[in-house]
């Protein structure tokens, strides 16, 4: 019987994105579910006060109702010239409409005034892994450098793994992939926007392709 892993986001172009990630890393017999495929319809309010707070409030929220792995993230835009901002409410900027197209052209808006020179953004992931206290997961190497949280009151287990991406902030959108910020993501190391990468060139360089496949080393197999 396959390894059941649960990916705790309604988002369906996350979704998509984690699965590739951890099948590019090995993942080849496991099967990937979302909240939907096991009734779960609700989520829960992100009300913590940075990335890794909020990753676990949903890993653990879809892993407690699912009895299952259950693997979730959360990811912001940080830009430098805007102090951090969106960070931790990069999903939940305030624009016109409710769509990542309108999101990221009220950032551009904000960034009119700012130089070329003074542009530098970064990606930032916290990846957490929800173990339900029927699984056992085996010791690895490096244990003393991964943030465990253990649950108070539980044999449950949280694992999480920090990571980002440097970049800059375009003028203008290029590319048509992705999703998010990505059209406005400027990799430098690869000249590409990360809306103009394929699937496989954004995850390998990407903040969730890295912490990803650093959180699949970690996990029960």
């Amino acid at each position: 019987m396959k390894t059941k892993i649960l990916i705790a986001t309604h988002n369906k172009g996350k979704a998509r994105e984690i699965t590739a990630i951890l099948e590019s890393a090995g993942a080849s017999d496991i099967e990937f579910l979302q909240p939907d495929d096991v009734g779960i319809y609700d989520s829960p309010d992100e009300t913590g006060a940075d990335y890794e707070s909020n990753a676990i409030i949903k890993a653990r929220f879809y892993g407690a109702k699912s009895g299952i792995i259950s693997i979730a993230d959360d990811s912001g835009l940080e830009v430098t010239a805007l102090d951090g901002f969106p960070g931790i409410k990069s999903a939940r900027v305030k624009a016109p409409e409710d769509s990542d197209k309108s999101r990221y052209e009220t950032l551009l808006e904000m960034m009119e005034p700012v130089e070329e020179g003074n542009r530098a953004a970064r990606f930032v992931c916290v990846a957490a892994a929800f173990i339900p206290k029927n699984v056992t997961r085996r010791p690895f190497a490096g244990e003393k450098h991964v943030t465990r949280h253990p649950l108070a009151g539980e044999t449950s287990e949280i694992i999480t793994i920090h990571e980002h991406w440097n970049g800059i902030i375009l003028a203008k959108p290029q590319g048509d992939s992705g999703f998010g910020y990505d059209p406005v993501f400027y990799d430098e190391t690869t000249g590409k926007s990360a809306a103009e990468m394929s699937t496989g060139e954004k995850n390998r360089v990407s903040h969730r392709g890295k912490a990803f496949r650093k959180l699949w080393e970690r996990m029960p197999k």
